[in-house]
């Protein structure tokens, strides 16, 4: 006579589909892999320039119309309002300090 098994009941097999927990510690053990740390090296250096040159060019572009004779791309942020969010975003660190 073959073995009864008892199958758990549905809602428990949903709950036990839908833990986060399973989700976090496959990510957990993604991220604490050899091959992680070989792609971060490859491209830790040309994803942080691009990025500093992505913000740099987002800083510029969305200050509204300075006055004629002065285009402050690098400069501290003037606190006026409309001059977007971004660039209070990319410019907080540099008023902060």
């Amino acid at each position: 006579m073959p073995r009864l098994v008892r199958r758990a009941p549905l809602s428990e097999r949903m709950k036990a589909y839908l833990d986060p927990g399973d989700f976090l510690l496959w990510l957990s053990e993604e991220l604490n892999d050899d091959a992680y740390d070989d792609w971060l090296k490859a491209w830790a250096t040309p994803l942080g320039i691009g990025m500093n040159i992505l913000f740099i060019l987002a800083r510029g572009a969305s200050k509204q119309g300075a006055p004629r004779g002065r285009d402050d791309v690098f400069g501290d942020f003037d606190g006026k309002r409309g001059s977007g969010w971004f660039a209070w975003l990319v410019s907080a660190h540099y008023t902060a300090s």
